[in-house]
């Protein structure tokens, strides 16, 4: 069950979302929103994954790796949480040109190192 808030907030990210850019994906879950650039191509497949929960933290995947936190900590903080709409503003612009493919060697020595830790 999506509680009112989150509904009202979900409804607000989507409108947010379209008037920032109309290549973003919205899909909408219990607890969380996932904002997604999705190329079908030639196998569909999911691009860029920006998970906002409903605590308004924030997480980013790429292809199918997740982020490190430190990755988002230069708009987000420690915390990764959201505080304003420009930092989604500005997640959704940093993230939109990037492929699987365009990760740099210091995002995937993250990703590495985040699974060594788990």
């Amino acid at each position: 069950m999506i509680y009112p808030l989150l509904m009202f907030f979900c409804e607000e990210l989507a409108s947010f979302v379209a008037d920032v850019d109309s290549l973003w994906v919205i899909i909408r879950s219990c607890g969380f929103v996932n904002i997604c650039v999705v190329d079908i191509l030639i196998v569909p497949q999911f691009v860029t994954v920006v998970k906002v929960r409903e605590t308004i933290c924030v997480e980013v995947y790429i292809g199918n790796s997740r982020l490190g936190n430190s990755s988002l900590t230069w708009i987000h903080g420690d915390e990764c949480k959201l505080f304003c709409w420009s930092q989604l503003t500005s997640i959704l612009s940093h993230f939109a040109s990037v492929t699987a493919d365009d990760r740099s060697v210091k995002s995937q020595g993250d990703i590495v190192k985040q699974h060594l830790q788990l």
